[in-house]
């Protein structure tokens, strides 16, 4: 155990006067358990922001281990939507952006529909989230490989038309719960506006022009509902993370 008393005249007379001594001390103290709380404390009353700066770092380490984790999984074709993205995805909702900050707990809609997420956004809009897995081909191929077209546009994947006819429902149902004072109340429902869906569907990082027109256009044919791959709501993680590291 040190013995180190951390106001003694040797011991800020090195702080002062020697950085490499400082850091060893410093260190030291660190890895034993005298003096820790002090120094801590003493560090928070000099630098009052170094609280949250400690806090914000160790949020971002344990968010890279789980973007790490995102991108390993992407190769595994064994991870489906059930066992695997819909609990990691709910265990790191941050990934959907900085605005989502609520997971509302009935996720059942109605009767014959529960939607896998809905999500509450940070001014009180609620949205809906429908998880597939990245190891649906997205768009529609023809016996010989290549991709089926109509007028010179490649069509998307019938499991996602299929998704986006669900979402579709999704929204109207949860726009008919807005009509329900119980169940706005039952999930601080503060502004029942009509709700949004974003699908999570396939991949996209071997995409070519011809794919990403294609998916452009298959967006902006939709209403209330965005189609985003697992590489897409990977790069939106990513820049999560890279904006929190700005405080640090």
């Amino acid at each position: 155990m040190l013995n180190i008393d951390i106001l003694s005249k040797e011991y800020t007379s090195a702080i002062l006067t020697n950085d490499e001594v400082t850091i060893d001390l410093v260190r030291q103290i660190l890895r034993s358990e005298k003096n820790k709380d002090i120094i801590y404390q003493l560090f928070k009353e000099q630098y009052p922001e170094l609280d949250k700066k400690i806090l914000t770092y160790k949020l971002v380490q344990a968010r890279k281990i789980a973007l790490d984790e995102f991108k390993t999984s992407l190769a595994d074709p064994n991870k489906k939507e059930r066992n695997y993205w819909q609990p990691f995805l709910e265990k790191n909702r941050w990934m959907f952006g900085l605005s989502y900050f609520v997971l509302l707990d009935e996720s059942r809609i109605d009767l014959w529909d529960t939607a896998d997420y809905l999500l509450e956004s940070e001014d009180g809009f609620i949205d809906i989230a429908e998880i597939k897995h990245p190891h649906m081909e997205f768009w529609q191929k023809d016996s010989s490989g290549g991709y089926k077209k109509y007028r010179n546009f490649i069509q998307h994947n019938e499991e996602l038309k299929g998704a986006i006819t669900q979402a579709t429902n999704y929204i109207f149902q949860v726009e008919k719960k807005f009509s329900e004072p119980d169940w706005c109340r039952k999930n601080s429902c503060e502004t029942p506006v009509k709700p949004k869906c974003t699908i999570i569907f396939g991949r996209s990082d071997k995409w070519a022009i011809e794919e990403k027109t294609a998916f452009r256009l298959l967006n902006d044919s939709l209403h209330g509902i965005e189609v985003i791959t697992f590489d897409h709501l990977y790069s939106r993680a990513s820049k999560v993370i890279n904006s929190l590291e700005k405080e640090v």
